[in-house]
């Protein structure tokens, strides 16, 4: 399991405590109650107690459960859910070429690559669009070169949490140098269909 990122100096492996900062957790503030409890609320706030209790063990046990099953069911990989063989741009394309793409196929990213298969960047009809009153009219001028893409043996759980953290919609599948497949939200909410165990998503 490995990520990438790419650029127009060609790509480097990213660890993965770069994708993932641990967020720090913050120490809560003494509670204080504004009013103190009388005798007649005592039995109300014990049931409640022992409620919560009965709540927390269900919870428990049901996060124990989802521990020993998911251990009885494989991780799914990118290689399994990703579409292949990819729609590219060529790296001489104009803009009118990606525009023609996205409507004919209804794209919303395109991967860039070079002669050579090598990928070079990422084009999104949001970067057409915000170009759009602009003089360019080549595909490398408005394309992101800054493009972070994953191995084909990458849990796609961890492509999951990027798609939320680093606001990303596609992400292109490399292997041994050369774009292999593509992952979209769409083919990750298809998996999540299919693979509905939760031990799988946890």
């Amino acid at each position: 399991m490995t990520f990438f990122v790419h650029g127009l100096t060609g790509h480097e492996t990213m660890p993965m405590n770069r994708l993932f900062e641990k967020r720090p957790v913050n120490k809560t503030d003494q509670v204080y109650a504004y009013h103190a409890i009388d005798n007649k609320h005592i039995g109300s706030a014990e049931e409640s107690i022992q409620k919560h209790h009965s709540h927390s063990d269900i919870v428990q046990q049901s996060y124990q459960s989802v521990e020993h099953d998911s251990d009885n069911h494989h991780v799914v990989l990118a290689s399994e859910i990703m579409v292949t063989p990819v729609e590219v741009l060529s790296d001489t394309a104009m803009i009118s070429e990606a525009i023609s793409l996205f409507h004919a196929k209804q794209f919303r990213h395109v991967p860039v690559v070079s002669k050579d298969q090598s990928l070079v960047g990422m084009i999104s009809d949001r970067d057409i669009l915000r170009y759009s009153g602009s003089q360019f009219n080549e595909v490398t001028k408005v394309m992101k070169t800054d493009v972070v893409s994953a191995s084909s043996d990458t849990d796609v759980r961890y492509i999951a949490r990027l798609f939320v953290e680093g606001k990303i919609g596609a992400m292109p599948i490399i292997d041994s140098g050369k774009l292999t497949g593509i992952l979209t939200r769409s083919d990750i909410l298809r998996a999540v269909m299919k693979n509905f165990h939760i031990g799988l998503w946890a």
